[in-house]
């Protein structure tokens, strides 16, 4: 279980920065901000992996809690970014 545990967290982690790019381009194309960016952060990681699921039939349930995780952690990548770069 911890091993399966640590699989998930490692995946979702390496995720994040896929999920971090596509919530980058759709900030500068749109004028979201604030608890949007978040919002929109989790809805691209949960289909993002909701798909992936559906076309190489992954379990459903583990890839849509992957996609919340990399969701999550693609913002707390963002902010961490922007605190380095000072913004």
């Amino acid at each position: 279980m911890k091993e399966q545990l640590m699989e998930l967290i490692a995946t979702s982690v390496a995720l994040s920065f896929v999920v971090s790019g596509i919530v980058e381009a759709i900030k500068k194309n749109t004028q979201i901000a604030g608890i949007g960016i978040i919002i929109t952060a989790i809805l691209v990681g949960v289909g993002l992996l909701g798909a992936m699921a559906l076309v190489f039939n992954f379990p459903l349930a583990e890839s849509l809690l992957l996609g919340l995780l990399a969701g999550l952690a693609s913002v707390g990548a963002f902010e961490g970014v922007k605190q380095v770069k000072g913004e």
